[in-house]
């Protein structure tokens, strides 16, 4: 899978410099002796990229997305990430799920007993703003692609600013991002579930 990775990200670098270097090579060949200057597109490279096909399928790509749409939509990027990050250190914990929508799933559609509001609120879970959409499917596929940075120091909770969870003791806080606190686990705490106040993971 990785090395599969490694190939579409290359080929996919390839294609966007392609027309420079070859433009480059025919100036040269003309005889002028002086090199052009190269202009890369970043921002169409970056694009590109983030075009990719996710190393994950189809359904596990989806958890993500829908976690961070429901979850941060109204944050801004680093928020996105942020959620994002929480969602993926939970799977390579050995204290929670081994995937994402296992970890996004966790603890079923029972009204208070999940581990992400948004997935037991008994509300239809479609998205229905396009462009908070988009972007959410853009945050899920750059943090799987690992193009971005873990915003959170290795976080694996969080609550909403305007809550105060007990639980929130027996954690050692990260940073605060947007909206969100953030916490990671210290040795030995316990699994918690969501409470009845907190919209976001607990």
């Amino acid at each position: 899978m990785a090395s599969l990775l490694i190939r579409q990200l290359f080929e996919t670098m390839l294609t966007i410099l392609r027309s420079t270097a070859i433009g480059a090579t025919l100036f040269l060949a003309s005889g002028s002796g002086v090199a052009p200057t190269v202009q890369i597109d970043y921002a169409a490279l970056a694009a590109a990229m983030l075009k990719t096909q996710s190393p994950v399928d189809d359904e596990e790509f989806e958890c993500l997305a829908l976690n961070i749409y429901h979850e941060a939509r109204s944050e801004p990027e680093i928020g996105r990430l942020a959620v994002a990050a929480v969602t993926l250190n939970r799977v390579d914990s050995s204290a929670y799920p081994d995937s994402i929508c296992a970890v996004v799933q966790q603890g079923g559609e029972a009204r208070h007993r999940c581990q992400f509001s948004w997935w037991c609120d008994g509300r239809d879970d479609t998205p229905t703003e396009t462009r908070a959409w988009q972007l959410a499917q853009q945050t899920a596929r750059r943090s799987l692609l690992g193009l971005a940075p873990d915003p959170t120091g290795g976080a694996t909770h969080y609550h909403a600013t305007y809550v105060h969870p007990s639980w929130a003791e027996a954690f050692e806080p990260t940073t605060l991002i947007g909206r969100h606190r953030f916490y990671r686990t210290e040795s030995g705490a316990p699994l918690q579930l969501a409470s009845l106040e907190v919209t976001a993971v607990n």
